[in-house]
């Protein structure tokens, strides 16, 4: 049995007649405390760890929002089996019967909008569990709104294809490398090129230009959530991971495992996934670049705990990300995704447009090729007078960039997550 920790935060004393919001971060294996206590929350953990502070851009400020720690694992949830294999199937199928259980816990809330929202590896997460919803709606009906996801992570081929033009396209890539490159195995244009083929396929001289591509934009790139910002960290055990960058950022997530992070230690440039430079000891639940300790420490606060209802008998410690055996088995969410549109349950997806991780490019050429009728061509949104971003409208999908941030859109543009937020439930109260 898998048992999964849910935290509800509602709107004001009206909440009876507001939209529900569940959320999920991604990971796979990463807390949805995370966007609690720094990005959505009603209240964020202060700089040095000592108090909550109040949000003005909380989203329970627009709707009542769960957040769902997922799958058994991660942060406080737990299996009573002890056993923490799982793959995309048995989470979605547990975030669909932890949604179920809240509902016939909380009867009251059954029949409000729903919309499920979340970042990141949450773009598997959350069309999967969409469609679980839209296929049990004759049994178990859900009066389901939409889906919004932030830096979804929906392919894992056109992540690793584009995220070298966008390198490239930033200046972290040598011109003549990048047309010897482009010549000798793209047929002479990068855009349509199928690098992921080169990354699985090592035998071959294109693997060799991909992993020289791949190693010389890592170099010149301190923080890969935001390729504009410093790693923001002075630990000796951060500096490192930084030091490794984009490998040590993919090499804790099963899913670039698989890619980057062996690309990378095919040529050698770092010894061992387990084992930090300089003998360091390797720790899964560290994120590049961004300074754990502190929600991680308050988290394990025996105060913190026990507000939380945390059984005193489970003996864990708990981390912002967790290490566990986790099988990704969709390269991309594409079938999923059409699924949704076909039953005619709004989408909407926004991209940071800095992060290198899940990048623009991603969403817009996942976006086209789902195969549905462009509406709206990519133009600015405007945000107190100034450009928020872009957007582009299709039938039944919305895709819209962040101008100047990030991964954690939330964290770090809280005002616009907001208004997206907001713009998302006008849009799907019809």
């Amino acid at each position: 049995m898998n048992l999964l920790k849910e935290y509800r935060h509602e709107k004001d004393k009206r909440w009876m007649s507001n939209n529900y919001v569940l959320w999920l971060n991604g990971g796979p294996g990463c807390s949805s405390l995370l966007g609690l206590f720094t990005e959505l929350g009603p209240y964020l953990l202060s700089d040095d760890g000592t108090k909550l502070i109040k949000n003005p851009y909380a989203w329970n400020n627009k709707a009542n929002v769960l957040f769902l720690e997922s799958p058994a694992g991660v942060g406080y949830s737990y299996s009573t089996d002890g056993n923490l294999t799982t793959n995309d199937d048995e989470t979605a199928n547990y975030n669909y019967e932890a949604l179920k259980q809240f509902y016939s816990k909380f009867p009251d809330f059954k029949g409000r909008p729903t919309i499920i929202s979340g970042e990141s590896y949450a773009g598997v997460y959350l069309p999967m569990l969409a469609n679980l919803i839209i296929n049990g709606q004759k049994n178990y009906p859900i009066n389901f709104k939409g889906v919004l996801i932030g830096n979804g992570y929906l392919s894992r081929t056109l992540n690793i294809n584009t995220m070298l033009s966008y390198a490239r396209g930033h200046g972290f890539v040598d011109e003549g490398l990048w047309q010897s490159y482009s010549k000798e195995c793209c047929n002479g244009c990068i855009d349509t090129c199928d690098i992921w083929a080169y990354v699985i396929n090592r035998n071959t001289t294109c693997y060799n230009h991909t992993v020289a591509i791949f190693n010389q934009f890592s170099d010149c790139i301190s923080n890969a959530y935001n390729i504009y910002l410093n790693c923001g960290v002075s630990t000796k055990s951060s500096q490192s991971l930084a030091k490794n960058k984009l490998l040590r950022l993919f090499s804790r997530t099963p899913f670039m495992l698989k890619t980057l992070g062996s690309l990378l230690l095919e040529e050698n440039k770092f010894e061992n996934l387990k084992t930090q430079s300089k003998g360091e000891s390797y720790d899964p639940s560290i994120i590049p670049c961004v300074d754990d300790n502190i929600l991680t420490n308050y988290m394990n606060l025996p105060k913190v705990r026990e507000t939380l209802n945390i059984p005193k008998s489970l003996n864990n410690t708990w981390y912002e990300c967790s290490d566990f055996n986790y099988d990704d088995q969709y390269d991309d969410m594409l079938d999923f995704m059409k699924n949704i549109i076909k039953a005619k349950v709004p989408v909407m997806a926004y991209y940071g447009d800095t992060d290198i991780v899940c990048n623009l490019l991603l969403g817009e050429r996942f976006a086209t090729q789902l195969g549905i009728k462009l509406l709206t061509p990519k133009t600015s949104w405007i945000f107190e007078k100034q450009i928020g971003g872009t957007v582009t409208e299709y039938e039944g999908f919305t895709l819209l960039t962040v101008r100047g941030v990030g991964h954690m859109v939330p964290e770090w543009a809280p005002e616009r997550a907001l208004y997206i937020l907001t713009q998302f439930l006008n849009q799907t109260s019809t």
